[in-house]
């Protein structure tokens, strides 16, 4: 719509500006992310479109991002993460956590620190080192992401 007269109700436009702003994501590349046009993530924006089913549940899949909220402003804004996840994400912190208090302690160098711990607990538990290597990974690759995400937008 050329006129700029809003189509859909603002508050939906307000709630996905409010999370782009506040998650520092950009249209472009939150448009790539779930495969839906930039184009239509500024219409919604920008309260000239109503937001489509499949960019809702991809917002759901890719961000966590509560539909429900987004429509209605009802509820939390972001579906309850798996235990699993929230398990994987609590022992990253715990190791975070950890890792600074130690360096603090000692002054030691904390790339020594999580070369040795990571040797400890492939020693004891292989598997657990492969599912930190991974959790790592998804983290690194999400991190690059937001980054190019940055550059772009």
């Amino acid at each position: 719509m050329s006129s700029g007269t809003p189509v859909v109700p603002l508050d939906i436009s307000v709630r996905l500006r409010l999370f782009l702003h506040q998650e520092r994501y950009r249209a472009p590349g939150v448009a790539k992310r779930c495969g839906i046009s930039v184009d239509h993530v500024k219409g919604v924006m920008q309260a000239q479109e109503l937001p489509s089913v499949p960019f809702m549940l991809a917002l759901e899949r890719e961000y966590g991002l509560s539909a429900t909220w987004l429509l209605t402003g009802e509820g939390e804004r972001y579906r309850a993460a798996e235990p699993a996840l929230l398990e994987q994400l609590g022992a990253a912190a715990r190791l975070r956590r950890a890792a600074q208090v130690r360096k603090a302690q000692r002054g030691e160098d904390l790339t020594s620190w999580l070369v040795d711990t990571v040797n400890l607990l492939e020693a004891e538990d292989p598997g657990a080192v492969e599912r930190l290597y991974d959790l790592l990974g998804r983290m690194i690759a999400e991190r690059r992401l937001r980054a190019r995400e940055r550059l772009k937008g």
